[in-house]
């Protein structure tokens, strides 16, 4: 899908009488809120072992408005727009609850939501539909090609959206097997993961880690792979 163009959309930010109105948050997620959240219950209710959905998918792409709010000394530079999207194909299965054969219904890709960055700093979002995975079902985030010229940005822009998509699907019951993105990206979306609070996951038997977040990232090619915890 073409991204909006900076025009249009920096009219539709603005516009104090929008139908759908871009939500502005006063505060990112605490840390510490984070941690809480995430520790009370990290293991998700799987269905019965014939009635298994097969994996769903998150993409997380983002993109520079060049010319959104690029007025002089705009403390909002470079203007980053995080879409996510989410997709999820169901196999036809027969349930052992009732006997009957069940039939689950697809969930083409989807616009999820919309996040903005401006300068580092979390502006807002913009919710376009529910977030329907299924309930007990593992699956991936999958993260786009950042562009030439903003990529520490828009990786940046990327860590934040991983920890609040993570809340999400913690919220619908749904584990992440990884996070998956591009070999050239791999460095860089790791360093802003450790930025956000989230470190290697090393062992040490003198001083044991209660982790509240495990993520394991991959790379698309190359074989490279980490995990991190969120972690006290």
């Amino acid at each position: 899908m073409p991204p909006d163009s900076s025009e249009d959309l920096c009219d539709r930010i603005v516009q104090v009488d929008s139908t759908t109105p871009l939500r502005i948050s006063r505060f990112a997620v605490p840390g510490c809120f984070l941690a809480v959240l995430l520790g009370l219950c990290l293991v998700c209710t799987g269905s019965s072992a014939l009635n298994v959905p097969l994996p769903w998918t998150v993409t997380i792409g983002t993109h520079q408005l060049k010319e959104c709010l690029d007025f002089p000394n705009s403390k909002v530079q470079p203007f980053i727009k995080t879409s996510v999207y989410f997709e999820q194909p169901m196999e036809h299965v027969d349930s052992v609850d009732d006997g009957n054969d069940d039939s689950h219904e697809s969930k083409a890709k989807t616009h999820y939501e919309d996040i903005y960055f401006g300068g580092l700093r979390l502006l807002g979002l913009r919710r376009a539909s529910q977030l329907q995975v299924e309930p007990g079902a593992a699956g991936v985030v999958k993260i786009e090609r950042f562009e030439a010229g903003v990529r520490t940005e828009e990786a940046a822009a990327a860590s934040r959206t991983i920890a609040r998509i993570y809340l999400d699907l913690y919220l619908r019951r749904a584990s992440l097997k990884y996070v998956e993105v591009a070999l050239e990206d791999f460095d860089l979306l790791i360093s802003e993961l450790n930025r956000y609070g989230f470190r290697p996951s090393y062992i040490v038997p003198e001083r044991p880690v209660t982790a509240m977040f495990l993520l394991n990232v991959r790379s698309e090619t190359g074989g490279k792979t980490e995990t991190l915890v969120y972690a006290q």
